[in-house]
C-alpha cells in the first residue's frame, strides 16, 4: 500500500477501490473520506494496523493466555493468563465466526484486510518478533477475540473476581451476618450451606481482575438545553498513564453529507462512543450478574444435574513460560455452564466459573455492528436488547431531541446469583425476564445519567452512587450548555467526604488537621484548590483506615487487608461499608463503636500520611509512560511525559484512582472525553495521548495537558 500527498491535495492511501483521502489532526487521529461503510471499515483497520499494531497483538496474546510465554513469569501476567484460559476467552472462536451474518462478516473481513495493510505499511511487529510472538495476519477470529477481551478485561473480570472472592469467603465459613456487612441485603440470597467446605484452588485467590471499572455517560434532552438540541458526554474510565492510550479517535466522511465519528478500540471496526448525523451513543460498565459462580457435585469426571450424572470434558492447557524449558499443564473440566476448577475425576464439591453469554458473542456482533445506520434512540435501544456477552449501560441521543438508556447482558433469574449456587439444582437456569431489564426513553427529568450505579435486579457489585448522584444534581440545576457538560465532567467535588465527615466530626480528635478536614468537606467546590489536595488525600487515607479497622473487628486483620487490596471486590462492597460508617446500618455499627473505630483509624491515617510514596486509592501526580518501557528510559528521550497534577479522586465525577494488582500499579481515570452536540455536525474531544504507539509517530504522547485541564478540539466539521 502507498501513502501519497501533494501540497495541493490531501494525503491519501491506496485502498482496494482506489485512493482514500485523509488528514490527521494535531493529535495524530485521522479524518477520512470514504465511498461507503465498507470502505470505512477497511480504512479503520488500516489506521489501527498502522498506528496500534503492537497494542492489538498484545491484546490477542492476553486473550489466548500467552503473556507469560512472550513477556515472562510475573504475578500480574500469570494471573491474567490463568484467568483468560480458565474462563475460555479464546475458545470456540471458529464456531462463533461461522454464525456471524454474511453482511457483518463482509464488514469484518474488510476491516481485517485494512488492518493487515496498515501493519505492513508500518513495518511493525519487530519487538514482538524479537520476543518470539511472531504476529500472524489479522483475521475474523482475532477480531472476535478482541471483542471478547473488550467485554471481559477490566469489566466482566471485575465481577468474576468479586464473585470468586465471595464464594471463597463462604467456603472459609463466613457467617451471613459477616457477609451482610459486605453485601447488604443481597447476603440473604447467598447459599451458605452449599458453599461450605468447598476447596478453592489457591490460584483463584490471586486471580487477575484488571484495572478497569468506572465510566460516566450523561445525556440531556433538547427540552433542557439552551440550544434546544440534545447534548451528551462520553467518557470511559480505564487504565491511563500509558502511551499509547487504549482508545483511538476517528472521523469518516460518507457520501450525501453522512458521517460517523468518535472513539474506537484498536482491533475492532466499531465506534464505541460517538455519533452519526442522526444519533449518538456511548457506554458505561453495567456490572450485570453474568459471571456465574457455581458449586458442582463431581464424581469420576462427571457432574450431577438434577438426578443425572453428566460427563465433563477434561481440558489441558499447555503453558509455555519465557526462558523456562518445561511447559506447565493447567487442567480444567468443562461443562456447558462453565469451567470447573479442581480434580473432577477425584470428585467432591468443586467451584465452577462461567461467563453467561460468552458463547453468544456473535449475537452481539450481529446486533450492533451497523450502529452507523441507526436513525433514532429507539433504533439504538432495539439493537442493544439482543446483546448478551457484553455488560454495559448504553446511553443514547438523537437529532429529534430525545434521550434514552438500556442495560445489556444476560443474567440468571435465580436471585442466588450473588454467591455460589448449587449447580445440580439449577436445571436449565433461565435468564431473567427481559421485562425487568433497565431501560427508558425520554425520562420525565429530561436527562439520563449512568455511572456504574446499582440497577437491581440486573447489577452485581455496583459502584457507590456518588458520581451518578452528583451528575444528576448538577444537570437538574437548569438549562444546560456545552460548557456545562465539560464542567460537570471535570467536577472534583467529593460527595463521599461531604456525606461522611458530618457524621464523623464529633468522634475525631481536637487535632488541627482533623478540624481542617471537617471544614474542607463542608466548603469544598467543584474544582479543588492546590491547598486542598493534601486534605483530599488525608480524607481518603482516613477513610481507608476506618474501613480497615471495621473489617478487622468483624473479619480479622488478615482478611481485612486481603479485601482492601482486592480492587474488584472493594468497588462492589464499599458502599455498604460506608453506609455502616455513616451510621445508616445500626445493625452493623452504632455511634459508640464508630467512635472507637475512628479513634483507632485516625492515628493510623496520620502515620500513613507521614510515609513517602503513594497512598492508594489517591494519586495526586503522575507521569504518562511508554507501554514498552514503563518510564525506565532516560528522560531526555521524551518517551514519557513530565509529571502532572491529576484532577479528581476516587469518587469524584472526574474519577482518578490508584489500585495495585499483582504488584502492578493501575492508574485509572477518564481515558477520553467526547462532547456530542446534536445541533452541530462537530463533536469535541480529548484523549490522554495521541494516535501512534511509535515514538515520534503521529501524535505520540500528545494532549496530556489538554486532557488534564479540560481543553477539547473538534472532531468533524469543515476540513
Amino acid at each position: 500500500m502507498r501513502v501519497s500527498g501533494t501540497m495541493r491535495s490531501m494525503p491519501s492511501v491506496e485502498g482496494p477501490w482506489g485512493l482514500i483521502e485523509f488528514h490527521r489532526d494535531e493529535w495524530g487521529y485521522p479524518r477520512v473520506r470514504v465511498r461507503d461503510p465498507l470502505e470505512a471499515a477497511w480504512a479503520a483497520g488500516y489506521f489501527h494496523g498502522r498506528d496500534r499494531h503492537t497494542q492489538v497483538q498484545l491484546t490477542l496474546l492476553a486473550g489466548r493466555g500467552r503473556l507469560m510465554e512472550v513477556l515472562g513469569d510475573f504475578p500480574l501476567l500469570r494471573g491474567c493468563d490463568r484467568a483468560t484460559r480458565g474462563i475460555g476467552v479464546a475458545r470456540g472462536l471458529a464456531e462463533q465466526v461461522a454464525r456471524v451474518r454474511p453482511e457483518v462478516r463482509v464488514q469484518g473481513e474488510r476491516y481485517c484486510e485494512g488492518f493487515n495493510a496498515g501493519a505492513s505499511a508500518s513495518r511493525r511487529g519487530g519487538l514482538l518478533t524479537l520476543l518470539g510472538a511472531r504476529p500472524r495476519p489479522y483475521g475474523l477470529e482475532d477480531l472476535l477475540l478482541v471483542y471478547r477481551m473488550l467485554a471481559w478485561f477490566g469489566l466482566n473480570s471485575l465481577t468474576q473476581t468479586a464473585s470468586e472472592t465471595i464464594g471463597r469467603l463462604v467456603g472459609e465459613g463466613l457467617s451471613r451476618e459477616q457477609l451482610a456487612l459486605l453485601l447488604g441485603a443481597p447476603a440473604d440470597d447467598v447459599d451458605l450451606e452449599t458453599g461450605r467446605g468447598v476447596a478453592w484452588p489457591s490460584y483463584l485467590k490471586e486471580a487477575y481482575a484488571g484495572g478497569g471499572g468506572g465510566s460516566n455517560a450523561f445525556a440531556v434532552s433538547g427540552a433542557r438545553t439552551l440550544s434546544g438540541a440534545p447534548l451528551m458526554m462520553c467518557e470511559f474510565h480505564m487504565e491511563v498513564g500509558r502511551f499509547p492510550p487504549i482508545v483511538y479517535a476517528m472521523h469518516f466522511d460518507l457520501p450525501d453529507g453522512e458521517f460517523v465519528h468518535g472513539v474506537s478500540v484498536p482491533g475492532l471496526p466499531a465506534i464505541v462512543a460517538g455519533r452519526n448525523r442522526h444519533v449518538g451513543w456511548t457506554y458505561t460498565f453495567g456490572h450485570a450478574r453474568n459471571i456465574d459462580v457455581r458449586i458442582e457435585r463431581c464424581e469420576g469426571g462427571r457432574r450431577l444435574v438434577g438426578e443425572e450424572w453428566r460427563p465433563l470434558t477434561r481440558r489441558v492447557e499447555s503453558v509455555k513460560v519465557r526462558r523456562v524449558k518445561a511447559r506447565e499443564e493447567w487442567v480444567f473440566w468443562d461443562s456447558e455452564d462453565g469451567s470447573i476448577h479442581g480434580d473432577a475425576a477425584a470428585g467432591g464439591l468443586l467451584p465452577s466459573i462461567g461467563w453467561r453469554g460468552m458463547q453468544d458473542a456473535y449475537v452481539d456482533f450481529n446486533a450492533i455492528s451497523d450502529l452507523y445506520a441507526a436513525r433514532s434512540v429507539e433504533d439504538v435501544i432495539t439493537r442493544h436488547r439482543a446483546v448478551r456477552a457484553l455488560s454495559v449501560a448504553c446511553v443514547t441521543v438523537d437529532a429529534a431531541g430525545r434521550v434514552g438508556y438500556i442495560q445489556t447482558g444476560s443474567v440468571p433469574a435465580d436471585p442466588r446469583a450473588w454467591g455460589p449456587r448449587p449447580g445440580w439444582e439449577l436445571g436449565d437456569d433461565p435468564d431473567l425476564d427481559p421485562a425487568q431489564r433497565p431501560e427508558c426513553v425520554d425520562p420525565p427529568e429530561g436527562f439520563v445519567t449512568s455511572a456504574n450505579e446499582a440497577r437491581p435486579p440486573w447489577t452485581a457489585f455496583a459502584e457507590p452512587p456518588h458520581r451518578q448522584q452528583r451528575i444528576a444534581a448538577l444537570l437538574a440545576e437548569g438549562p444546560v450548555a456545552p460548557d456545562d457538560m465539560v464542567r460537570i465532567s471535570y467536577d472534583e467535588y467529593d460527595r463521599l467526604a461531604a456525606w461522611l465527615m458530618p457524621v464523623w466530626a464529633p468522634h475525631l480528635p481536637a487535632d488541627p488537621r482533623a478540624r481542617a478536614l471537617i471544614t474542607w468537606a463542608r466548603r469544598q467546590g467543584w474544582r479543588r484548590a492546590p491547598c486542598e489536595r493534601d486534605l483530599h488525600e488525608r480524607f481518603h487515607v482516613l477513610h481507608r483506615e476506618a474501613q480497615r479497622v471495621l473489617l478487622s473487628r468483624r473479619l480479622g486483620a488478615q482478611r481485612s487487608d486481603e479485601l482492601l487490596d482486592n480492587a474488584s471486590l472493594l468497588i462492589g462492597i464499599q458502599h455498604e461499608l460506608d453506609r455502616a460508617l455513616a451510621l445508616e446500618r445500626p445493625e452493623q455499627l452504632q455511634a459508640d463503636e464508630l467512635a472507637a473505630v475512628l479513634a483507632e483509624a485516625w492515628p493510623r491515617s496520620v502515620e500513613v500520611m507521614a510515609r513517602p510514596g503513594l497512598h492508594a486509592p489517591v494519586r495526586q501526580r503522575a507521569r504518562f509512560t511508554s507501554m514498552f518501557t514503563g518510564g525506565r528510559e532516560p528522560a531526555v528521550l521524551g518517551l514519557s511525559s513530565r509529571e502532572i497534577e491529576l484532577p479528581g479522586g476516587p469518587v469524584s465525577v472526574f474519577q482518578s484512582r490508584l489500585a495495585v494488582v499483582g504488584g502492578h500499579e493501575f492508574l485509572s481515570g477518564p481515558a477520553f472525553h467526547v462532547l456530542i452536540d446534536m445541533s452541530s455536525t462537530v463533536s469535541q474531544y480529548n484523549i490522554a495521548g495521541g494516535a501512534s504507539e511509535r515514538w515520534r509517530g503521529p501524535g505520540y504522547g500528545a494532549a496530556i495537558e489538554a486532557w488534564r485541564s479540560g481543553q477539547l478540539i473538534a472532531l468533524g466539521g469543515d476540513r
